[in-house]
């Protein structure tokens, strides 16, 4: 048994293997044969569990990327030179659910005011969907409120891969459509600024597409995707930071989510990153999850993303319905992987299959 931990879930492999560890009939001189038997089985063992953890890891990496479905494969591999098995695998779960729109007055169960309980909740809910990288979670702003505030802090320091201005992004912004603005400010854990505030709208900055295109909710339509990456030394003269305060500036309000992202090794070339992405949202006809998997300069590529893990100071000045919160709820998939093949035993070929289950986070955060 083989017990691994994900995000706060933990997930138990059972591994079972059918397989022969006796030899039937007489030995042979000196029991070389069967020695030589047993050896061989418990080799083509060892490889077959292996090629079901592998393919286990695979399913995992399909469900962080959101690509998996339910369903049934079959495909054949080579344990060694000569034993060919084959691998089944079994994906069994529900369709995943759609996102869910949480407006901050009806947090606290009464939607007909914006409560002091309410805020305390938008802070959770704000860390709720800002604390992934499915960017169709994201903290909507529309409606031009008056005044709204919240910090957000990272779980490892946000660090530049180098002193000047270049194109490696420390800071990954989301506005859907591409249309809304907002400030944002670098502070330290006292909340003391550590640098000019800086506007990003879509007056000043250049909104980028994901890549592939993709599609975030708006309400139960569907709306662009639009990314821009911040430079922490261009835009702000720093080499590192872990908080920063987000807040409102003048025109309309966003949609948005940040993703922070460790640029180390990023190559000094002058291309513009690519924000890879993958999910159901990459698919015109259907309003799904869209995960960032990384981003791409040429031939570099890295997914080295680092999620928001602490919200406070939430605050919000607004009339009804101009605050929400894009959502959606955790799934998890059982999966089976059986590996069938032949060995060869003291009487001949005998069947064998190794079986592994697990359960595997659909759109969970990427690692």
């Amino acid at each position: 048994m083989r017990s691994r931990k994900q995000k706060g879930i933990s997930l138990v492999e059972v591994v079972s293997a059918t397989v022969c560890v006796g030899v039937l009939g007489t030995a042979t001189v000196a029991g070389t044969t069967a020695a030589r038997a047993r050896l061989g089985e418990s080799v083509l063992t060892r490889q077959a569990v292996s090629a079901a953890q592998n393919k286990i890891e695979t399913l995992r990496m399909m469900g962080r990327q959101a690509t998996l479905a339910p369903g049934t494969m079959t495909e054949s591999v080579l344990l060694n030179d000569t034993v060919q098995a084959t691998v089944e695998t079994v994906v069994q779960g529900k369709a995943l659910p759609d996102g869910e729109l949480f407006s901050l007055e009806g947090l606290d169960g009464d939607p007909a005011s914006i409560s002091t309980r309410d805020r305390e909740l938008g802070e959770l809910m704000a860390l709720r969907v800002l604390g992934n990288n499915d960017l169709s979670q994201f903290v909507s702003m529309e409606g031009a409120p008056n005044f709204w505030t919240m910090e957000i802090e990272f779980g490892s320091t946000l660090k530049d891969n180098s002193n000047g201005a270049d194109t490696a992004p420390e800071l990954i912004l989301l506005e859907r459509g591409g249309n809304g603005g907002l400030q944002i400010e670098p502070i330290d854990q006292d909340g003391n600024s550590l640098a000019k505030a800086y506007v990003v709208s879509p007056t000043q900055v250049t909104f980028s597409t994901t890549t592939p295109s993709s599609g975030l909710p708006n309400n139960r339509s569907r709306e662009e995707a639009r990314v821009v990456g911040l430079d922490l030394s261009a835009i702000f003269g720093l080499t590192e930071c872990k908080r920063f305060r987000i807040s409102h500036a003048s025109g309309p309000q966003p949609n948005f989510k940040f993703i922070g992202f460790d640029t180390t090794g990023w190559p000094t070339n002058s291309l513009s990153p690519q924000f890879r992405v993958s999910g159901p949202g990459t698919n015109s006809s259907y309003i799904g999850p869209v995960m960032l998997n990384g981003i791409e300069s040429g031939s570099f590529q890295s997914s080295r993303i680092e999620v928001v893990t602490g919200v406070k100071n939430f605050s919000f000045s607004g009339n009804l319905n101009q605050c929400k919160f894009y959502s959606r709820p955790s799934t998890i998939w059982d999966v089976q992987v059986r590996v069938l093949y032949q060995a060869t035993s003291m009487v001949g070929k005998r069947d064998r299959e190794v079986t592994v289950d697990s359960a595997v986070s659909i759109g969970t955060l990427y690692n």
